[in-house]
């Protein structure tokens, strides 16, 4: 009997690493497409993104429709379209625009680009590529631990 598997595709992969990556925080995996959350929720993905610059080109062409269809130059219908298409420019450049965000702030530096299926795929290739270390994924002990460990064991000995 034959499994037939249904695929979305490849999609594409930014892989993003702090200047001296040492944990999982240090890494980011940005994955390049239109965004839903960017179209569907405009003002407050702009304000969450901090993508000021778009957000007052957004009041601004939301200002200009309404007064243009005050003013009946515009009709409803007109107005309806120019906002959605809006909303559907930001929703095609929200990755470019987050990407550009976190390389121009210096929080990132940009170490490749692959192409996978999905998330733990793409991981796995930029691994393959040598693009990320496999020390960031492993849990880094800290202080806390050693001293919970201390503690398990000195108990366990003095059971004993």
């Amino acid at each position: 009997m034959k499994q037939v598997m249904f695929r979305r595709g490849l999609l594409t992969y930014n892989i993003l690493l702090k200047e001296n990556p040492a944990s999982l925080e240090d890494f980011n995996l940005l994955k390049e497409g239109f965004s839903f959350w960017a179209f569907f929720f405009t003002p407050v993905w702009l304000v969450y993104r901090r993508q000021w610059r778009i957000l007052f080109l957004a009041l601004a062409l939301a200002f200009l429709v309404m007064r243009l269809e005050e003013h009946e130059v515009l009709n409803p219908l007109q107005a309806q379209i120019l906002s959605i298409g809006f909303q559907f420019w930001v929703g095609l450049s929200a990755v470019e625009w987050r990407l550009r965000s976190l390389l121009k702030k210096g929080r990132f530096i940009l170490k490749g680009v692959v192409v996978a299926p999905d998330e733990v795929s793409a991981i796995q290739r930029a691994f393959d590529a040598g693009l990320i270390d496999a020390a960031m994924f492993l849990k880094q002990p800290s202080a806390h631990d050693d001293a919970v460990n201390e503690d398990a064991y000195l108990r366990g000995s003095a059971g004993a």
